[in-house]
């Protein structure tokens, strides 16, 4: 009996040992999935700010080290161990301070309109935009 007890144990250590070597590849082979997938959104996004700013080759040089700098240190601001409330106003600030580097090269309008479309408010322009449309055809 007891031999047969300590079979079945050391089967099923092998057996959840298996099963959590394939998670952890599988968890590991997700995070490569996102982590890729992030990057060609981050990407695609500066390439669409830039296109939209229609500025030089020298400024959307500037302009997309800036985006990468930005997404670098709102990453390291979510890493924070801070309440959401705190570490949103985090971010606000270093969104105005970040960007102000910027006035040299481009005006308060550029300015304004990358960090609407990092944060996501152009969804909102757009919407504004359709009803003026609408309005003007009829």
């Amino acid at each position: 009996m007891r031999s047969k007890n300590s079979m079945l144990m050391a089967l099923l250590f092998l057996i959840s040992f298996q099963v959590f070597s394939q998670t952890e590849a599988q968890i590991k082979y997700d995070k490569e999935r996102f982590e890729n997938r992030a990057n060609e959104l981050k990407e695609q996004l500066v390439s669409d700010i830039i296109k939209g700013l229609k500025v030089g080759e020298f400024e959307e040089h500037i302009v997309s080290l800036s985006i990468h700098s930005y997404f670098e240190e709102v990453t390291k601001i979510y890493m924070f161990d801070l309440p959401a409330f705190e570490k949103q106003d985090l971010i606000t600030q270093f969104e105005i301070k970040h960007f102000n580097d910027l006035n040299t090269i481009l005006d308060q309008e550029q300015i304004d309109y990358i960090i609407n479309q990092l944060r996501g408010d152009w969804k909102k322009d757009q919407k504004k935009k359709k009803r003026k449309k609408k309005k003007k055809n009829k």
